[in-house]
């Protein structure tokens, strides 16, 4: 029979490519081109190839999120952060089951462990924890709750942003909050951070935040609404708590013929693809989106195998990204 030597020699590849590829490695980044061809070759050379093992034996991990399915459709931050999960997910050979909180509970026999994106109250962090199966949440810091948890560096983004703000002479400066019926009271991390900033800053600068939901819709009738209510008295300098919401924004300020960056700068949350390519380009926060799901995924399965015995809150750092909407 041949050896691993060997066949890495006839396809081409290194021995340690071919080991992980005959064991049934999912988390090897290699082609399937590659992996065919490794498999042809050992089959050619009567290499005797162990069956994969099956997907059941590696299980079912059930991602959830605290929004409804339409705002899942239309919020593009929250979807990227779940799409960053299912890939990390898929690379480890676990199989997905899709929820959403507010309409249906994965069904606990039926999984490993359950990865929840958004923010959740006590009561629903309760729920969650009642499945009894490894936990853990993206986007929200639960390590309080005896829970282990993925999130942003919000703080001090937020606090960059408007650092950047008053050094640019801007001294009334405008919050474009978002929030939810789920959030129950909850106060988005970014709201704190804001509010305290300028609480901090009042001698020296005034706000003004309008709330609404995070969808494109939202995001333009808050700031059509604000145009017409303020006026003159409109800040020249708005921090956005999603690049979703920011596209909405942007729109109601051109319908109303309002200079960007010149009368109103505008800075969103996120950097999602399509950021890039509005007019003006939205300046943002750029979050790791994909990396939080893969470190959520890592994390879950760490707390899975026994390794992480006790909850654990990581944080990812994010970068503050200018285009053309502020700079």
């Amino acid at each position: 029979m041949a050896t691993i030597r060997e066949i890495a020699k006839a396809a081409g590849v290194s021995g340690a490519t071919v080991s992980r590829v005959l064991s049934g490695d999912k988390t090897l980044s290699v082609s399937p081109e590659t992996r065919e061809r490794i498999m042809a070759t050992a089959q050619s050379m009567n290499y005797k190839i162990q069956p994969p093992k099956p997907e059941d034996t590696v299980g079912t991990v059930a991602i959830t999120d605290w929004y409804t399915k339409e705002v899942g459709m239309t919020d593009l931050y929250f979807r990227a952060i779940r799409w960053g999960v299912e890939l990390a997910l898929k690379s480890r050979g676990y199989k997905v089951s899709r929820h959403y909180f507010n309409e249906e509970l994965p069904e606990s026999s039926k999984i490993i462990g359950v990865i929840a994106i958004g923010r959740f109250s006590e009561e629903d962090l309760q729920e969650l924890s009642e499945l009894d199966k490894p936990l853990v949440i993206i986007n929200q810091d639960t390590l309080k709750h005896g829970i282990s948890c993925v999130t942003a560096d919000y703080t001090n983004s937020v606090e960059e942003i408007l650092t950047y703000f008053l050094a640019h002479g801007h001294t009334h400066i405008g919050l474009l909050a978002g929030s939810s019926t789920k959030d129950r009271g909850l106060e988005d991390p970014r709201t704190v951070a804001f509010k305290n900033f300028m609480a901090r800053h009042k001698n020296s600068a005034d706000s003004t935040v309008l709330a609404g939901d995070f969808s494109i819709e939202s995001g333009y009738k808050q700031m059509k609404d604000a145009i017409s209510k303020l006026g003159d008295e409109l800040p020249t300098a708005f921090f956005v708590e999603s690049d979703t919401m920011a596209i909405g924004a942007i729109k109601a300020l051109q319908e109303n013929n309002i200079a960007i960056p010149e009368r109103v700068g505008i800075i969103g949350f996120g950097d999602l693809d399509v950021s890039h390519y509005i007019t003006p380009s939205l300046s943002t926060i750029r979050l790791a989106t994909r990396q939080m799901g893969a470190t959520s995924v890592m994390l879950l399965q760490g707390i899975i195998d026994g390794t992480i015995s006790k909850p654990v809150k990581l944080i990812t750092s994010n970068e503050l990204i200018l285009r053309d909407s502020f700079k």
